[in-house]
């Protein structure tokens, strides 16, 4: 007995979509923290911070530019380019933890701003997001 209509292939719409809302609000707090971070610079009573303005302000700049390619491949909805951009940011965070990494050290500004910046939570939030569009 054939069946009298092909059986339609699965469309991008059919794809069980992954509950990133918990992972997306945790970066956003990754984001407002590193905000926070900055302002602190210039803020604090501290001169030792202030010091550290024109190394530290960078670092922490270019950890939310490398939020970015995440954003935007869980705005395209593409669970491969996500897992992607994950594993981009991922390597990015691993180098911040390793002084060898670049040649000017971002470890010391992570760890003068560790009361409101934990990289191994970042990391464990980008985790999550790569499990979830691994195993939707």
């Amino acid at each position: 007995m054939e069946p009298s209509q092909p059986i339609p292939s699965p469309t991008a719409s059919d794809v069980p979509r992954p509950n990133l809302t918990e992972d997306l609000a945790s970066l956003l707090v990754v984001v407002a923290l590193v905000g926070v971070a900055i302002r602190e610079y210039w803020r604090s009573p501290d001169a030792s911070l202030r010091e550290h303005v024109a190394t530290d302000v960078p670092w922490l700049a270019e950890l939310l530019s490398h939020l970015q390619p995440v954003a935007v491949s869980i705005l395209s909805g593409e669970l491969p380019a996500i897992a992607l951009g994950c594993a981009a940011l991922y390597k990015v965070i691993e180098g911040y933890q390793h002084a060898d990494a670049y040649a000017s050290s971002p470890q010391p500004c992570f760890e003068r701003n560790a009361s409101l910046i934990d990289l191994n939570c970042v990391k464990r939030i980008v985790n999550r997001i790569q499990l979830k569009v691994r195993d939707p």
